[in-house]
């Protein structure tokens, strides 16, 4: 049954166009029923599985945008990329990424661009997995990864592709240059700036234990980026951990911008690269670029599984929110030019949206209002209920509610708070208020 599931599944997106939820590692776990920790490490101990394992990985690390779309994608940056350097691999730690930040991306797009686990690092660690539990332990948080998005739906907005890993001087200028990181590359830009941070205090080492130290930079804008474990006798210097890091978040946004390039998408990154005091590009930004930042505070509220079911559910609904989520930014763009993409997304959501679902929740409730009112007391919540759904699907079947009962139903009523709930669902507003019913319900 779950073979005919994922059959139906790959066959619905390859007549789609895209190949969302399609990851080389996918092939390896269903191959060898590998869906859990343990049974992945049992399988390792497989030359067949290892075979296989380097085979599908030396199979799938070119670099191929030809399956993602143009439109509705945004790339996922630093924080949000489950195989960036400095992110723990496993998936306790993955997790609260996955079900928050993910989501707050499909609040507007419909799929986010990620490279999961490499293909390219896989055939390094392969070599490793005899004499290295790390290795295999990689390997099981993975498959816990991947399988966490199968089994919660968030795949089917996942495409995953390969991006860039390594440039010459000139290209790795241009990319960073396309983040207005250019200055950056010079030889004595990290230093300088670690010595800054230094400093300034920022820069933190910890003991874990004997011999094991864990470095960190403790500046908000830092946020979404772990330090560095060492494992020496003595503790590394300060500006030996500010360098490290600096350099390792430096070298990751540029090679998710360039993939952004590449593929002419936006680019969403937890690690903002205003702490490498980036000024913003001159020009206002486009609609995708400050759905890159919205956070919808009622959206927020529900899980990246969550979202997606009630997505799926309400289809047509979201669309209609989404036309005016996209009139609403717009509009906020041409009274905002000069604002940052945060700051336009908090002005769309506070003067347009929310006014917008007050006034949706306002009209639903004075037509459930009205309805109780004019029904009397004679009929209580249960009751008229009951009475609503019989008139909606039989009329006739009023009148086995009693004659008491049926005298006392205000039919003029009724028909008028369907209309109101008719015209509720021509609303733009009304994916979001089917978002809050589901959060007082859960």
């Amino acid at each position: 049954m779950m073979d005919r599931w994922r059959t139906h599944e790959r066959a619905k997106m390859e007549e789609s166009g895209n190949l969302a939820g399609s990851h080389w590692l996918y092939a390896w776990m269903d191959e060898f029923d590998a869906t859990d920790a343990q049974t992945t490490k049992e399988r390792l101990k497989s030359p067949r599985a290892v075979e296989r394992l380097n085979e599908l990985a030396s199979r799938n690390s070119s670099i191929d945008y030809s399956h993602v779309p143009l439109a509705g994608s945004v790339v996922a940056g630093l924080g949000i990329e489950t195989d960036e350097p400095g992110i723990c691999g496993s998936l306790k730690c993955r997790q609260p990424s996955l079900d928050s930040d993910i989501g707050s991306l499909l609040h507007y797009f419909d799929y986010v661009v990620m490279q999961g686990p490499s293909a390219r690092g896989y055939q390094r660690l392969v070599a490793n997995l005899d004499n290295d539990w790390h290795a295999r332990f990689d390997v099981a948080q993975d498959v816990l990864c991947l399988q966490y998005l199968r089994t919660t739906g968030i795949s089917n907005h996942v495409i995953f592709a390969n991006k860039p890993s390594c440039f010459c001087d000139e290209h790795f200028k241009e990319h960073a240059g396309s983040l207005g990181l250019e200055a950056m590359t010079d030889a004595e830009a990290v230093p300088d700036m670690a010595r800054q941070l230094v400093r300034s205090g920022l820069v933190k080492i910890e003991e874990r234990r004997p011999e094991l130290w864990y470095g960190y930079i403790a500046e908000p804008l830092f946020f979404g980026s772990l330090g560095r474990n060492y494992s020496q006798k003595s503790a590394p210097t300060e500006t030996l951990v500010a360098e490290e890091i600096i350099r390792r978040d430096l070298m990751s946004m540029v090679y998710d911008a360039a993939a952004a390039r590449m593929m002419r998408l936006p680019m969403a990154s937890l690690a903002s690269p205003e702490f490498f005091n980036r000024e913003r590009s001159a020009g206002r930004p486009t609609v995708d670029e400050v759905a890159t930042s919205l956070k919808i505070p009622i959206l927020s509220n529900l899980t990246t599984a969550q979202l997606v079911q009630l997505r799926e559910r309400e289809t047509a609904h979201f669309e209609a929110f989404r036309v005016a989520l996209r009139e609403a930014v717009a509009t906020s763009i041409e009274k905002l030019p000069e604002a940052s993409p945060h700051q336009i997304g908090e002005v769309a959501w506070q003067e347009q949206l929310k006014p917008a679902l007050a006034d949706l929740e306002r009209r639903l409730a004075n037509n459930r209002k009205s309805l109780l009112l004019t029904s009397g007391t004679a009929l209580t919540m249960g009751t008229a209920a009951t009475a609503i759904a019989s008139v909606v699907t039989a009329p006739w079947a009023a009148a086995m509610l009693g004659a008491a009962v049926a005298s006392t139903l205000p039919l003029g009523q009724i028909s008028e708070y369907f209309k109101g709930r008719q015209q509720a669902n021509l609303s733009s507003m009304y994916f979001l208020w089917k978002a809050r019913k589901a959060q007082t319900h859960s």
